[in-house]
């Protein structure tokens, strides 16, 4: 029998809100055997797996997710870009970033041992510019449109 892989899902999500993201995987696979070969029915489908990060995180990291008010509500298309004693980093909120899965929107920066965010710049999909600065690591925030950080917490003790 021969196996084609004709579909890959992957979803990266911290599961256990602890800081340290997951990977799920899923595949889907065709299998044909000889008489099928040349129409290319799909008779199976993979299983998931799930990559968890159990070895506990040692590094820092920021967890941002977006509350838009004049852009879309889950900032999608907003560009984050932040700032720590290490350098810069930035992301973008996206939606469906694999095939027939989506990630978490909310977008989790390293900061390896850096203990805090000097600088946290949000450019809206709206034309909105927010900065915001001093923000402690290890912690998952909130930030409205036009009310800034609304909400914090730290990692779960799961």
């Amino acid at each position: 029998m021969h196996f084609i892989i004709s579909g890959l899902q992957i979803v990266l999500i911290d599961l256990l809100l602890a800081g340290d993201n997951a990977l799920i995987i899923a595949m889907a696979v065709r299998s044909l055997p000889p008489k099928e070969r040349r129409i290319g029915i799909i008779c199976g489908a993979g299983a998931a797996v799930l990559l968890r990060n159990d070895g506990g995180n040692r590094n820092h990291w920021l967890n941002v997710r977006l509350s838009g008010t004049k852009a879309n509500r889950d900032g999608i298309g907003a560009v984050v870009r932040i700032e720590s004693a290490s350098g810069k980093q930035w992301h973008t909120v996206r939606s469906g970033s694999s095939y027939c899965s989506q990630s978490d929107l909310a977008l989790t920066f390293g900061l390896g041992s850096d203990p805090q965010v000097t600088s946290l710049e949000i450019q809206w999909p709206s034309g909105t510019k927010q900065k915001l600065t001093n923000i402690a690591a290890n912690q998952f925030i909130t930030v409205d449109e036009e009310k800034g950080i609304v909400a914090k917490s730290g990692p779960s003790k799961n």
